[in-house]
């Protein structure tokens, strides 16, 4: 299988090549579902893609966004751009897109984003008559889902394996849009699920805040599905953390084998992440439904590691949303 790691910018690309990444997915611009990480410029892209095969890794472009008809002549430019300076893949949302790309620049692999909520086998047929090679399936989907996929796919099959939820299927969430008119199908989500809400007065907590995804023990079992990509979720995350998913997945794809490695290395896969980051962890939707491992809900909003929160500087504080009558009430 081949790891996909994060690159919100350039120290970010720079650990994941160093940790053991196969690849990385980086955005340029607005067209991209990350805008809020530094990204690339457009003059970076060529010499982040040098740097990265030079070292043999791949890198691939998310064009992931919805994108309107006053951007195509933009998006077509990016494209153009990624084709000469030898991007190995373009991660699309949008449809029109995608036919823009085979039209534009038929040279670029094209791969099916998560953010087309891809969740059946009849999605995966579409996408590859529309000349995906690769589809991101939704990370709404059961082991049983993922395997019967895998088994009569005819084109690659990438699921995310490390990060954050969404609270909606992918690329279906309207709720930051609603909100903060801020869409996450434009690049511009503020996670409104990770916030405090107040039923009508009543104990302020996290109800729509989903514990992140982890599969660092079922390795073997995504191998045997037929799973081709693992796609570690963080563009936004810091590079500290983009260098310790990555080694620990690096390392766990080598001895995903070693049965009796689990227990001990699971430990210390946790103690170092929570150095770094500290959420909830968990299988989410792989385990069956109603079983203990299978809770989505984290209850806390997560945040910075140990290390991380003895160097930052505190930040604003925020005293939560309320519900009241029917109406969002922002703080």
């Amino acid at each position: 299988m081949e790891l996909l790691s994060p690159a919100g910018h350039w120290e970010a690309m720079v650990a994941a090549v160093q940790c053991g990444a196969d690849a990385v997915y980086l955005g340029c611009g607005d067209l991209n579902a990350r805008r809020g990480a530094k990204n690339f410029s457009l003059q970076e892209l060529p010499r982040a893609v040098s740097y990265c095969h030079t070292r043999g890794v791949k890198v691939y472009l998310t064009v992931n966004t919805l994108v309107t008809d006053r951007e195509m002549d933009a998006a077509r430019e990016q494209l153009l751009l990624a084709s000469r300076c030898g991007v190995d893949a373009v991660i699309v949302q949008d449809w029109g897109l995608a036919s823009l790309a085979r039209s534009a620049a038929p040279d670029l692999p094209l791969h099916g984003s998560t953010q087309m909520t891809i969740h059946s086998l009849a999605g995966v047929e579409a996408a590859a008559e529309l000349g995906l090679r690769c589809a991101v399936l939704s990370r709404e989907l059961s082991r049983e889902d993922i395997r019967s996929i895998c088994q009569k796919s005819p084109i690659a099959i990438e699921v995310f394996a490390h990060g954050a939820l969404c609270m909606s299927w992918s690329g279906q969430c309207a709720m930051s849009a609603l909100i903060g008119e801020r869409s996450g199908n434009r690049g511009l989500c503020a996670q409104p699920c990770r916030l405090p809400y107040r039923l009508d007065g009543g104990k302020t907590g996290h109800p729509l805040s989903l514990k992140d995804m982890n599969l660092a023990s079922h390795l073997g079992e995504l191998e045997k599905m037929g799973v081709s990509v693992l796609k570690l979720e963080g563009r936004m995350k810091r590079p500290e953390y983009v260098a310790v998913i990555t080694r620990i997945y690096a390392v766990r794809l080598i001895f995903f084998f070693c049965v009796f490695l689990d227990t001990e290395f699971l430990f210390i896969f946790l103690v170092l992440l929570n150095r770094i980051f500290m959420p909830s962890w968990g299988l989410c939707f792989l385990r069956e439904a109603g079983s203990r491992e299978a809770r989505l809900v984290s209850y806390n909003s997560g945040g910075a590691g140990a290390a991380l929160r003895r160097a930052l500087p505190p930040g604003p504080a925020f005293t939560g949303a309320t519900w009241q009558g029917g109406t969002f009430k922002p703080p």
